[in-house]
């Protein structure tokens, strides 16, 4: 689903799969944030930027326990760069 770009974040979700079958379902996760560095509200982008703080570290840990690949550690370093720049 992705929104508007009127300075709001966003993310967009997609399928990761299409599994077939009476006891199947789509894996849905987040492939994409789009954060603008600045103009959030003060309460919307802490929690935001908590959130995906949380997604980058502790996030990235839990990933292999419920069967999902994490992040390479080059991208969640960058990403949590970028993190860093948001006001």
């Amino acid at each position: 689903v992705a929104g508007r770009h009127d300075g709001e974040a966003q993310c967009r979700y997609g399928r990761e799969s299409d599994a077939r079958g009476e006891a199947s379902y789509s894996i849905t996760g987040i492939t994409w944030v789009y954060l603008p560095a600045s103009g959030l509200s003060s309460e919307r982008g802490h929690a935001l930027k908590e959130f995906l703080a949380w997604v980058l570290e502790d996030g990235q840990k839990m990933a292999p326990l419920l069967g999902y690949t994490s992040l390479p550690a080059s991208l969640a370093s960058k990403a949590r760069e970028k993190l860093g720049t948001v006001q």
